[in-house]
């Protein structure tokens, strides 16, 4: 699909992140349904898009080779929420899932853990007394990798 393709296909609203049908009849309504990830889908010609590459493709012309949610919310589709990235910056802009509650903390021992995992191998970065300044020494090293896709939480 091409700029003008899509443009043809849908109209879209920077300010909220809304696609909506521009013809047919499925004029007016609203473009997409979240699949199994929280991303919003959408058929067009036969196949199946990522509103959000859409929406990039729709306003720079160009297909993302891969983009994040700076904001993680997979359904907010506006152009200031869409970065460009690498999968590598992608990861770094997730949220911790451990049952800590911090990323790239653990529990050893009675003692806090912090590691950073890169490309595969992971790097152990301190023990310390609470998991607030393992979390600590997480986003330091975080911030140093990642820069702007680093997330705290």
């Amino acid at each position: 699909m091409t700029q003008d393709e899509v443009r043809e296909l849908f109209d879209y609203n920077a300010e909220t992140g809304e696609v909506r049908w521009r013809a047919g009849q499925r004029a007016g309504g609203t473009v997409g349904t979240p699949n199994s990830t929280g991303r919003l889908t959408v058929w067009a010609n036969g196949k199946q898009y990522y509103v959000h590459r859409l929406v990039w493709l729709w306003a720079y012309g160009e297909w993302p080779k891969q983009l994040d949610h700076i904001n993680l919310i997979r359904t907010d589709n506006r152009l200031v929420n869409l970065r460009l990235c690498t999968a590598s910056q992608s990861a770094a802009n997730r949220r911790g899932w451990n049952k800590t509650g911090f990323k790239g903390v653990r529990r050893h021992h009675n003692k806090w853990v912090a590691y950073k995992t890169e490309n595969g191998v992971k790097r152990y970065l301190g023990t310390f007394p609470t998991p607030e300044l393992a979390n600590a020494a997480f986003f330091a090293a975080a911030a140093d990798m990642h820069g702007e896709f680093a997330r705290r939480e």
